[in-house]
């Protein structure tokens, strides 16, 4: 009896992945059309399974995705506040996680919707701790996403040229050593 309950255990959190997996490159494939200015209800219909399902989700690399993919549906809808709300998870997911290359990717997405929203402050913070999590944890050239991204953000939104320069020749000067590394 046991062991029959120890194999539907470990079956039904091998099949949870693959279904859940697939929920989510759904909620990535929806497309939003401008041209007409609507949207049908049930093109939806991934994001409400997957809001359906969410507290179920005890997998932390697996929540990590689902907040992910939800951050993102909610900045394509324009919903700011939530879009950060579940990327700002998803961070937390990446942290606790170890998924140091994934955090520096979802750090970009929640920087820039602060950005979006004039929280240059707070942009900058999850910018910088993001650079310095590549450089603690040797992410190799992941190092160039927030480099790059610092850069744009002093020369643009903070408008203090000298340090996207200096963001700039440091992105510069990484994207040259990994150019020869191969």
């Amino acid at each position: 009896f046991i062991a029959i309950f120890c194999c539907i255990c470990c079956y039904s959190q091998n099949t949870e992945k693959p279904a859940l997996d697939s929920l989510l490159q759904d909620v990535y494939d929806i497309r939003f059309s401008v041209v007409s200015g609507d949207m049908e209800l049930e093109s939806f219909s991934p994001v409400f399974k997957l809001l359906k399902v969410y507290d179920t989700i005890k997998d932390p690399k697996l929540q990590a995705k689902t907040n992910r993919a939800l951050g993102y549906f909610y900045s394509s809808t324009f919903e700011f506040d939530t879009a950060i709300s579940y990327y700002e998870k998803a961070l937390e997911n990446y942290e606790q996680s170890e998924q140091w290359r994934s955090y520096a990717d979802v750090s970009k997405q929640l920087a820039m919707l602060h950005c979006d929203l004039r929280q240059f402050d707070r942009a900058e913070a999850i910018l910088l701790k993001s650079l310095e999590i590549a450089q603690q944890h040797d992410l190799g050239f992941y190092v160039l996403k927030p480099l790059h991204e610092i850069a744009i953000f002093y020369s643009y939104h903070k408008n203090v040229p000298e340090k996207g320069i200096e963001f700039g020749k440091l992105f510069q000067e990484n994207l040259e050593h990994f150019k020869r590394q191969g």
